[in-house]
């Protein structure tokens, strides 16, 4: 077991008890955010693409996204294992947090070899992991690479101590796992390779190490390939290269200004102790390598928020949770090589729980609200032969609660793919192409249509042909309308 093998350094049940108490922490501050059929843009995008995929579509072909496979694929299982998507996809995101919480306890307790100063360093780091404006609906890709990221670097210590081919392949495979949700987090990998390799030292392990990095990308291509995608994949790739050129938003300055104000400011005092730790590590030949690997884990996965296109709260996910497990793993460095300094780490973090609880009140829920759709999802389950598309970026999240099928190569129109560039050209000539000649049988938007809808050769397509039958007024939302065909 994974947890036996430290039976001489970690107690079992103080273990234990440890995962159990970071259970309940993140089950409750996750349930505060997240209840079945929050969904959101992305997640709605993901699940709708999937759907698509799983019900006669071709991925890639003509259920389209621009992100790696691994979450469709992914999505796809728990569709195929909880009928109802509303709440799988509500199972599949709980699921996940709670396993990425159990990781990085696990380290924590690994680096601190302390139950105290563990899970009161977990109790701060959570509040800023499981972060609303960062997690969004619980399914943005980057929470989805960061538990591959985090699970790989648990199999791997658990290989330090007591070492199996297997522990080994294994994680090496979740770390070469984790761009196939999102391409950038190969950037986050290579330090961590070089930890790997430093700490294996044998070429044989270095090598299997390494291959078994490559087995997800063998096992998606072929995946890809079975279902004729490999094509239309890889056009995607070059597709990305254009949309991360022509894509730009809040400057650098402002992403600059927010990472130290969400993260690095509420926690200062805490951040200035483990940059000392580092410094101290890095200046010792014996522990340099071990250091500056994890310090560059750490600022790979800042450079994760820079090279992205937009200023988003998704996008700074991994890089809040390897903060934590950045400044662990350097404290576990320092105590190996110079001394324990536990009082006063423990004395300070009791000082940052204390201010998180008197200046933020996080607060905690354990209860699941059931899922209720409102009137045009129930008029769309009713009709169920219907096909609808949703002109409204933000409402994507009709398709899984209706069990609809998106008519276009895509669920929503977002506006970047519709541009004036060549290929936004060629975008609106074939969601025109598609629209107009398989017209859905309803249509969703808001008070107003999307960019690409402008651009029609027939502006007023929607009113020739589509009447409004229905609306809704969410809190916080714009106006919803359903349109419905005319000789529908």
């Amino acid at each position: 077991m994974l947890i036996t093998s430290f039976k001489s350094t970690y107690s079992q049940p103080k273990l234990y008890f440890g995962l159990l108490a970071c259970l309940v922490l993140s089950a409750g501050l996750y349930l505060t955010y997240i209840q079945p059929g929050t969904i959101y843009t992305d997640g709605g995008i993901f699940s709708a693409v999937a759907y698509k995929d799983m019900n006669g579509g071709t991925l890639y072909v003509d259920a389209w996204e621009n992100k790696p496979p691994a979450i469709f694929y992914l999505t796809e299982f728990f569709f195929s294992i909880i009928p109802n998507h509303v709440y799988a996809l509500f199972v599949m995101s709980f699921m996940t947090m709670l396993a990425l919480g159990v990781c990085v306890f696990y380290l924590f307790y690994r680096y601190f070899e302390s139950l105290s100063i563990s899970l009161v360093f977990y109790a701060i780091a959570s509040y800023f992991i499981i972060y609303q404006n960062n997690i969004g609906d619980g399914l943005c890709t980057e929470i989805y690479g960061t538990l591959c990221i985090t699970s790989s670097l648990v199999f791997f210590e658990h290989y330090r101590k007591q070492p199996s081919n297997f522990i080994l392949i294994l994680s090496g495979a979740l770390l070469g796992l984790s761009p196939w949700f999102k391409e950038p987090f190969i950037l986050i990998c290579m330090p961590l390779l070089v930890y790997y390799f430093h700490s294996l030292k044998s070429k044989t392990l270095i090598i299997k190490c390494f291959a078994a990095s490559f087995i997800p990308a063998l096992l998606i291509i072929l995946l890809l390939s079975l279902d004729h995608s490999l094509g239309a994949y890889y056009d995607t790739i070059l597709y990305n290269f254009h949309y991360s050129a022509s894509t730009t938003d809040n400057t650098q300055a402002l992403k600059l200004i927010d990472y130290f104000q969400n993260l690095i400011q509420p926690v200062l005092g805490l951040s200035i102790l483990f940059l000392y730790l580092t410094i101290k590590n890095s200046v010792n030949p014996t522990t340099r390598t071990e250091s500056l690997s994890f310090l560059f884990l750490f600022i790979t996965s800042v450079l994760f928020v820079f090279v992205a296109p937009y200023n988003l709260g998704h996008y700074y996910f991994p890089s809040f949770v390897l903060f934590f497990v950045f400044m662990a793993k350097q404290y576990a460095i320092f105590k190996t090589h110079q001394y324990a300094i536990a009082l006063p780490l423990l004395i300070v973090l009791l000082y940052y729980i204390y201010q998180i609880d008197g200046n933020s009140h996080p607060k905690f829920s354990y209860k699941i609200v059931p899922f209720k759709g409102d009137k045009i999802t129930e008029r769309l389950i009713a009709d169920k032969e219907a096909t609808l598309f949703v002109d409204y970026v933000t409402m994507s999240s009709y398709y899984v609660a209706s069990d609809k099928i998106h008519p276009a190569f895509l669920p929503v129109a977002l506006p970047v793919h519709f541009d004036d560039s060549e290929i936004g050209k060629k975008n609106r000539e074939r969601i025109w192409h598609e629209l107009s000649t398989k017209p859905p049988d309803y249509l969703i938007t808001t008070y107003t249509t999307s960019y690409c809808s402008w651009h029609f050769p027939e502006t007023d397509f929607y009113e020739k042909n589509y009447e409004k039958t229905d609306s809704v007024f969410p809190p916080n939302e714009n106006v919803i309308y359903l349109w419905k065909h005319k000789r529908h």
